[in-house]
């Protein structure tokens, strides 16, 4: 932690020792500001991620901190490093844990679903269904083929099919 960052935390101590004496517990002489008890006060992620670090040698990962395009770490050391990336890499699962983006695609009842992704995109497993389905927070845009789709070949993040002929093959990948 910065000598600033130490300096801004300490500023809500600053404000309880400077406010107006309220009623104090028997025993307490005027102009002592009552603190509670040390044990009560936990330490921060922060905190608990930088002793976790320096004991084991190697980063730790500051869970509260992390978001789709960032990560904090403590180092062993005692600092902290934050790793940013222009578009998501992780997406936060229901449990509250992240999850690495993974395109690769499974099948579903619906179609067929990268593993993890930032956005409900679903690609057609064939018939009439639209090619692919793509959605974001409650609006969703679909791509159509004029005829009944067959069923793809699916390798990896890709899935491909023969339209026409043998020659003529549409690939989407995730």
């Amino acid at each position: 932690m910065t000598a600033t960052a130490v300096a801004v935390a300490l500023l809500p101590f600053a404000a309880v020792a400077q406010a107006d004496e309220g009623p104090k517990a028997p025993g307490v002489p005027a102009g002592v500001t009552e603190a509670p008890d040390a044990q009560e006060a936990s330490p921060s992620a922060e905190e608990t991620a930088s002793v976790k670090a320096q004991g084991s040698g190697k980063a730790v990962e500051v869970a509260s901190e992390t978001t789709a395009t960032s990560l904090t770490s403590a180092q062993p050391d005692g600092t902290f490093t934050k790793s940013l990336s222009p578009l998501p890499v992780r997406v936060k699962q229901s449990d509250g844990s992240w999850a690495a983006m993974d395109a690769t695609l499974v099948k579903t009842d619906g179609g067929w679903v990268p593993k993890v992704s930032a956005s409900a995109l679903t690609i057609s497993d064939g018939g009439s269904d639209p090619l692919v389905t793509l959605g974001s927070g409650g609006t969703s845009l679909a791509l159509s083929w004029p005829t009944d789709l067959p069923e793809p070949t699916v390798s990896g993040a890709t899935a491909t099919r023969e339209v026409h002929a043998e020659y003529e093959k549409l690939r989407i990948a995730a």
